[in-house]
């Protein structure tokens, strides 16, 4: 087996109207790092997992590219994300940031949230 590498991402906080608090969520990427860390069960060392709490969508977006860049079919890859989603005017789904945006219908405004399209273009 290749190398085994984690992104933990948990968003609790929210600043716009339209997406509540998550407190659990923190909480949540945390209990994940201690399971994958724990030698019988996930087994990954500390420093290949990158653990991410209430970051920006820049450091999201950053993070998620370098996970999966210059990876090879042997390795296992574990991308989590504990937070809100939403969908666009086209149903497109998001993952939230702290600062994204919605509008009074609920939907999200793109440039402010990752695109679940652009985590499957990474893996890809």
């Amino acid at each position: 087996m290749g190398k085994k590498v984690a992104l933990l991402v948990g968003v609790s906080n929210y600043h716009q109207q339209g997406l509540s608090a998550l407190p659990s969520a923190t909480k949540d990427a945390r209990a994940m790092k201690q399971v994958l860390q724990h030698p019988d069960i996930g087994g990954f060392a500390e420093t290949d997992i990158t653990l991410l709490l209430n970051p920006t969508k820049d450091t999201m977006a950053d993070a998620i590219d370098n996970l999966f860049a210059n990876r090879s079919s042997e390795d296992l890859v574990l991308f989590y994300f504990s937070g809100h989603g939403a969908k666009d005017d086209n149903g497109n789904l998001y993952i939230a940031a702290p600062a994204t945006r919605v509008s009074q219908n609920k939907r999200v405004l793109p440039q402010s949230a990752i695109n679940a399209s652009f985590i499957k273009d990474q893996m890809t």
